[in-house]
């Protein structure tokens, strides 16, 4: 599994659509909160086999870090059973 949390909605598309197309992955969700400043954060999640999802996440981070919006993106391998069940269905 593999996130990547951007400011802004436009960007999390461009992000999800480069992870996509890179990489053999599956979007499984986006969520969107108002944070800060009333910014919206908007996280992408991602699952496939980890090599998949880390080039998946290395793309997304590539196309949107000229756009200075990336806050967080981060691969974990061997996501816990409840993790995957209650937050993120992969």
């Amino acid at each position: 599994m593999g996130f990547i949390e951007t400011v802004g909605y436009a960007s999390a598309i461009v992000a999800a659509d480069y992870a996509l197309k890179a990489a053999n992955v599956r979007l499984v969700r986006m969520e969107s909160v108002i944070g800060v400043g009333k910014s919206i954060g908007v996280t992408a999640y991602f699952c496939g086999d980890v090599a998949a999802v880390q080039a998946a996440i290395d793309a997304a981070k590539r196309a949107v870090a000229p756009l200075g919006t990336v806050v967080a993106a981060h691969v974990i391998a061997n996501v816990d059973a409840e993790v995957r069940e209650k937050l993120i269905d992969c």
